[in-house]
């Protein structure tokens, strides 16, 4: 996969998940509204480094770039990992925004409209809710398509009252590169490295995706 494809598929990737669903409006496609109109700002990645993250990986060689977009309501950040996945990272500004309630997961439900990039139909890629797996808090789906395999995912995680804090992301690999099953598994693997903060301790990053280890 081209280093350009993957900067446009992170680029549109982001813009995806600024809202439920986010959409770029107007003559500006780095200024994110949502649906209802309401302006968020514009999408000004910066690099950041590792101890600016929202996010660690317990192999610092899983990533290779990190960026990050304050907005009005929310930070978001984006990681390229080793493989040229996105871990897209998004957590309100303030306490009072969430995700909603603890009690329901809205992972698999979310991830129809994060299939919706040129990026993945360039790959042929169709989404087919039947075909949603999991992984602890990860919904992913994994496809063969025309042009070789693609991986999607989305988890929210939470303080057991609130979800607090939004992860998904996306690869393709071409055919030569592999098969599905064997990027499924990278990326299984990938994932179980992320830690997150515990939600009254922000120097603590022992929250994980719960992915169980017969997956990895």
């Amino acid at each position: 996969m081209s280093s350009s494809v993957a900067v446009w598929s992170f680029t549109a990737l982001v813009l995806l998940s600024l809202a439920a669903p986010a959409t770029a409006q107007g003559s500006d496609p780095q200024r994110v509204r949502t649906q209802s109109g309401q302006d968020l700002g514009p999408l000004n990645l910066q690099d950041i480094t590792e101890a600016e993250s929202g996010v660690r990986f317990t192999n610092a060689d899983d990533v290779s770039r990190r960026q990050q977009a304050i907005l009005s309501d929310r930070r978001v950040e984006g990681l390229t990992l080793r493989n040229e996945a996105t871990l897209i990272y998004t957590k309100p500004v303030s306490r009072s925004s969430t995700f909603g309630p603890a009690n329901y997961d809205p992972a698999a439900s979310t991830l129809k409209s994060q299939a919706r990039t040129k990026y993945l139909d360039y790959y042929g890629f169709v989404f087919d809710e039947r075909a949603i797996k999991r992984a602890g808090r990860v919904a992913y789906e994994i496809q063969k398509t025309k042009l070789g395999a693609c991986f999607i995912y989305g988890a929210f995680l939470g303080d057991g009252i609130n979800l607090t804090q939004e992860i998904h992301g996306t690869v393709c690999h071409r055919g030569g590169d592999g098969t599905a099953e064997a990027l499924e598994r990278e990326m299984l693997s990938l994932l179980s490295h992320a830690r997150f903060a515990q939600p009254l301790n922000g120097s603590d990053f022992s929250v994980t995706l719960e992915i169980p280890a017969a997956q990895q």
